[in-house]
């Protein structure tokens, strides 16, 4: 092998290597601040490893082709697997259906009165508003009271992280839970001969270890209210995680709850809906008006069709 030929294998090893180890940092999901960011940019970093590889092929490096397209794979096979597997939504069964949004207030500061009519025109059955401020207290109460009678409000007048539900649907019971004083809401509505829980939980972005130990907390108060439910439930909210993400991934499995997002083009939604192994996700949206390209989030549930047949045989 030449001098120059040993050169140009050297540089093509540290740049495949380096590839390689990137995938890596993006699977594991370190919980260190520097690789967190990469991680939130996963679906970015999946298309550069494909639009090099396309580089690859054209200055024929057939090496780093197959190592670029083979992080490519493994990447978006990654993001699958985090996903709504679901390749289409589930057809509509004629059960009980559902349809709940998702909204962070702090998204809507720049026009109140046209987010307003935005979160109104989804005409969602219940809604979630979450990172209220007292100053959105009385606009909420003054333009949504009319159309969702039922609703529980708490905030706190020190900060942001005030949360409510609207909904259409009387409650039949409503808890609040704090951890580390941020509150979370919880409530039990019917529909035509069932109860549906549906939860409104905010987390604090993990900004240091303090922030991790506080989320975890989190998560075991939330796992041990959710042990106790047979109903159905759907759990909305801002997780300040993306969907990926290794603390999402374990809140899912740990609850047993499924995901209503498929796979996120060019987006680093920290906004989920996720729901029980009871409903069927028919549909799920992200929320924009002309002030901003993600208002919030809307999905529509149904009742799985084997379930009711199950339930109303016995």
């Amino acid at each position: 092998m030449s001098k120059q030929n040993s050169k140009s294998f050297l540089i093509q090893s540290v740049v495949a290597t380096a590839m390689m180890m990137g995938v890596v940092l993006v699977m594991l999901n370190p919980q260190y601040t520097v690789f967190k960011v990469g991680t939130n940019y996963a679906v970015q970093i999946m298309f550069a490893y494909f639009v090099a590889s396309i580089g690859f092929l054209l200055i024929k490096k057939p090496g780093l082709l197959f190592t670029g397209f083979a992080c490519t794979a493994a990447l978006c096979l990654f993001l699958q697997q985090s996903s709504n597997k679901d390749l289409v939504f589930a057809k509509v069964n004629g059960e009980q259906k559902i349809f709940v949004a998702q909204f962070n207030m702090s998204a809507a500061s720049d026009d109140a009165l046209s987010s307003i009519k935005s979160i109104l025109d989804t005409d969602a059955d219940v809604i979630s508003l979450q990172e209220i401020t007292p100053d959105w207290q009385p606009i909420l109460k003054s333009k949504l009271k009319s159309k969702y009678p039922y609703h529980s409000l708490v905030y706190r007048q020190e900060d942001f992280l005030g949360i409510a539900i609207y909904s259409k649907l009387p409650f039949q019971n409503m808890d609040t839970i704090y951890t580390d004083q941020i509150p979370n809401l919880i409530a039990k509505v019917k529909l035509i001969d069932r109860s549906v829980y549906l939860a409104s939980t905010y987390f604090y972005p993990d900004l240091n270890d303090i922030d991790i130990d506080r989320m975890n907390k989190h998560k075991l108060i939330l796992d041990e209210y959710f042990e106790k439910i047979d109903d159905p439930i759907i759990n909305f909210g801002e997780f300040n995680q993306v969907q990926w993400a290794s603390f999402i991934k374990s809140y899912k499995n740990d609850m047993n709850l499924l995901d209503s997002r498929r796979f996120p083009f060019f987006d680093n939604p920290t906004d989920h809906i996720f729901f029980s192994k009871h409903f069927e996700c028919v549909d799920f949206k992200t929320i924009t008006n002309a002030y901003t390209n993600h208002l919030g989030i809307s999905g529509e549930y149904q009742i799985k069709m084997n379930l009711a047949n199950v339930e109303a045989a016995n």
